[in-house]
């Protein structure tokens, strides 16, 4: 720390999330966007106090690109930054996982925008594991399922959107495993209908093509869809 610096705190009006600046040094700014934490690193400029910044630019930060609204940067005497105690953390987390089902990743990504000590981490996701809150296996399940009836989403995009969020294999075979083949056939019998209808190609090998593509689309593999679409000519 540069000797004589005055301190700044950086305040964001819809964030409660505060660190200390220090004049000429390498400062890091840690927010949470969109359910995640991302961090970057801005250098206040030497002999020049910025009073109010008012934009600032889109940034890319952890492969994602995060917006700041509107910062202010305001003369404090002391930090005010305090991390959350353990059971502080501990009761929001557990309201967070009995919400719905979450997954290890985004309790990480939850700890780390609550501002929770990284020491605490392995002992909190122990905690929350015996006590029933947290289970990687039984998401991918509930995940799985949900995708399948609401959105209509086949195999190959559910395990994509599962490993995203840092599901294991096994847990992802399982989940796929369960679920029920009669809802799996109707959600691509559905897609069919859906697309058929929206349709205006009077060729019947252009329309079949694009009726395939459109359900393998949402992830059903290629065979089955063409299996089903067979069933249903016969019918």
């Amino acid at each position: 720390m540069v000797s004589g610096a005055e301190p700044f705190g950086i305040r964001s009006r819809n964030k409660v999330t505060y660190h200390v600046l220090w004049e000429t040094e390498l400062c890091h700014l840690h927010y949470g966007w969109f359910g995640s934490a991302h961090h970057d690193k801005w250098e206040v400029p030497s002999k020049v106090k910025i009073l109010n910044l008012t934009t600032f630019s889109p940034w890319a930060c952890d492969n994602k690109l995060c917006f700041c609204i509107q910062h202010f940067l305001f003369p404090i005497s002391r930090p005010i930054f305090e991390p959350v105690t353990r059971n502080e953390a501990i009761g929001k987390l557990e309201n967070y996982c009995a919400y719905q089902e979450r997954c290890e990743q985004e309790v990480r990504d939850k700890m780390a925008k609550l501002t929770v000590p990284t020491e605490m981490h392995a002992e909190i996701f122990q905690y929350l594991r015996e006590q029933g809150f947290l289970d990687d296996g039984r998401f991918a399940k509930t995940y799985a399922g949900s995708k399948l009836r609401l959105k209509k989403w086949g195999k190959i995009k559910i395990s994509q959107a599962l490993k995203m969020k840092g599901i294991r294999e096994p847990h992802i075979g399982n989940a796929l495993k369960a679920l029920d083949w009669n809802d799996y056939y109707d959600a691509i019998r559905k897609l069919l209908a859906q697309k058929d209808k929206l349709l205006k190609d009077t060729d019947s090998y252009t329309r079949q093509h694009k009726l395939a593509q459109f359900v393998i689309s949402k992830g059903f593999e290629p065979n089955l869809v063409w299996e089903v679409m067979k069933e249903e000519a016969k019918d």
